[in-house]
């Protein structure tokens, strides 16, 4: 060791020791001494420790062990409106704190802790408060039970258990398959550190809230903001994240944002807006709440929400829905709700990937992923449901709950993809009344736009699914020949009629080998090969294809490609509804005419070694 360095170490020592070497001098400074402040003075808070800056809550006596309580010092800094959570300090509330106006409260993250069972501060009246970077955590371990996403209704009477560290939620009145058999305590508690502002405000902002068993209640406020808070949720009568602006009715909420929180296991919702105008859900993760992600109040004027902004957010696990968007209940499209949901990640909820009524909605881009019931369930009106992907909604398996409901009248349901896994047993898209329906894709479902082509008054284009596809080019021909006295056909794609191409695919069951074509009564004779010479006009021979129901749209063009007959002959494309082995449906059909006269189709004007050949293209599904 350096002399220099032998000298320090000397001078500390004997400091220490309250005895100094001749000559030396000690670096020692007297402790930092914080005068009383001008906001102590008018609060008139008496510091007890003045070695501590104004705020910090050792300045007022609180206890940073969390060993005892610390609501005097608690309400002295909050008096004063400015309170500070040192780091590395845990202090104790019993009683929480109130402050009428403007309050700051800063920490330095997840070391700065409040302990608190109850609401540890009430702020009335709070424009500009400002809360940020604290965790807060319950004291008391309460009853939760533990749900299983992989099982709905998987019983959880054994789950019920008092914990701090066991995931779950509080149970509420939503649990009703254990509601009943809890005690009253059970059913009443509490728990959880509680951060409430109310009364008419704006310009509030909580930021960096952490913990379990949370809350944040911002009641009455406008132009506030929520934002990147991880929270274990707590329980309360709403959500976890509550803006609330329905139950006081002090003011509309305008301009109130919840962005980049992560909330989970909130006995009720995650995130909740009530009596909002143009609140904002952005980029939130929600999981494990016992009743939906995020939420949009329902219920009367005063509490439901109008132009919510539900943007980039994931929602999964959670037992009712994933985003509820309700104007009102029981549902209706009667109120203008002006809602958009757009871009978010709805995943495995109990109930449905969203919900939404009312009118002049939204729901575009958003994937739903393999929730209990419907992917997106929608009983509004003149509303827009567009570019979403549903895949295997409807884990329950029932009939009543199809990927898409699409609403009530005069929607745009366009360019949605669904994709139905194994068992599933209900419609890609369940749209009855007048719509406009167009590009949407399903596979493993079909589509169910009204039980015959007339019953729906919608207009149709381009849909896709397991059973009418989409109107595609066709291009092929159809040789009828008369073989040895019998009558036989082909299907060849205009590629060659060596193969069997795409081009005559519509063509159901369509082969370019020769195939007796099958003559008689339509009700009960079955086509072959992908045709069947009518009964009742035997000028005309039938199509096998799906149901033609966009006929009114249908681009059909055929030509007399080759007659060696003797007679000169017409042929006239036409989709037409005909019952054929007992299935009735719109089909294809071509119609034969010699200069004007109807020309059947048998061996008497076909001869032996003769043939009629007819090119066609068009559009078929």
């Amino acid at each position: 060791m350096r002399r220099r360095d032998v000298s320090k170490a000397l001078i500390a020592s004997a400091a220490g020791a309250g005895v100094l070497p001749r000559g030396a001098q000690a670096d020692v400074r007297a402790p930092p001494c914080y005068p009383q402040t001008r906001a102590e003075s008018a609060a008139r808070v008496a510091p007890t420790n003045h070695a501590y800056p104004p705020g910090d809550l050792r300045r007022y006596g609180g206890d940073p062990s969390g060993a005892n309580d610390s609501s005097a010092a608690w309400q002295a800094a909050i008096n004063c409106g400015y309170a500070v959570v040192p780091q590395g300090c845990s202090f104790k509330i019993v009683t929480g704190a109130t402050k009428r106006g403007q309050v700051t409260i800063v920490g330095f993250g997840h070391s700065s802790k409040l302990l608190c069972d109850s609401t540890f501060l009430t702020v009335a009246n709070g424009t500009g408060s400002f809360v940020d970077n604290l965790w807060l955590e319950n004291i008391t371990a309460p009853w939760i039970i533990t749900r299983n996403p992989a099982d709905w209704s998987a019983s959880i009477a054994a789950t019920l258990q008092q914990s701090n560290t066991v995931l779950g939620y509080q149970p509420t009145v939503n649990d009703q398959d254990i509601w009943n058999s809890l005690t009253h305590d059970q059913q009443n508690q509490q728990i959880g550190a509680t951060l409430r502002f109310t009364g008419a405000a704006a310009d509030i902002t909580v930021s960096r809230i952490y913990g379990r068993f949370v809350r944040i209640d911002v009641l009455d406020a406008q132009y506030s903001t929520v934002c990147n808070c991880n929270i274990r949720g707590g329980k309360g009568v709403w959500g976890a994240i509550n803006v609330d602006n329905g139950t006081n009715n002090a003011q509309l909420g305008v301009g109130n944002r919840v962005v980049g929180n992560t909330v989970r296991y909130a006995s009720f919702s995650g995130i909740m807006f009530q009596n909002n105008d143009g609140p904002l859900a952005e980029g939130n993760i929600v999981q494990y709440c016992g009743e939906s992600g995020i939420k949009a109040a329902i219920g009367a004027n005063s509490t439901a929400c109008i132009r919510a902004n539900i943007v980039g957010n994931r929602c999964d696990y959670n037992y009712y829905d994933g985003i509820d968007l309700l104007t009102q209940y029981p549902a209706n499209d009667s109120t203008p709700a002006y809602h958009q949901a757009i871009g978010n990640y709805c995943y495995n909820n109990g109930g449905d990937g969203i919900n939404l009524d009312g009118k002049y909605n939204q729901c575009v881009g958003n994937v739903f992923f393999r929730n209990h019931r419907f992917g997106i369930w929608c009983l509004g009106s003149f509303s827009s449901i567009k570019d979403n992907f549903c895949i295997d909604n409807n884990q329950a398996r029932s009939s009543r709950y199809p990927e898409i409901l699409g609403g009530n009248v005069d929607n745009s349901i366009t360019g949605n993809f669904i994709c139905s896994g194994a068992g599933a047993n209900s419609a890609a898209i369940y749209a009855q009344n007048r719509h406009y329906i167009a590009d949407n894709h399903a596979i493993g479902t079909s589509f169910n736009f009204g039980a015959t082509p007339t019953s729906s008054t919608s207009f149709l284009a381009n849909n896709v699914d397991a059973t009418t596809a989409l109107q595609v080019e066709r291009s092929f021909v159809l040789s009828i020949t008369n073989n040895a006295g019998t009558l036989q056909h082909t299907t060849c794609a205009q590629a060659g009629i060596a193969a069997l191409g795409k081009f005559q695919s519509r063509i159901l069951n369509a082969s370019c080998k020769p195939t007796n074509t099958p003559t008689g009564p339509d009700r009960t004779r079955a086509m072959a090969a992908g045709w069947k010479i009518g009964s009742a006009a035997t000028n005309g021979i039938w199509a096998d294809t799906h149901d033609q129901l966009t006929a009114a749209d249908a681009l059909l063009m055929a030509s007399i490609a080759y007659n060696d007959t003797g007679t000169a002959l017409t042929v006239r494309p036409q989709i037409a509804a005909v019952e054929i082995d007992g299935v009735t449906r719109y089909r294809l059909m071509f119609q034969f005419h010699s200069a004007g006269v109807a020309f059947a189709l048998d061996t008497t004007n076909i001869r032996p070694g003769h043939a009629i050949q007819v090119q066609f293209y068009g559009k078929l599904v």
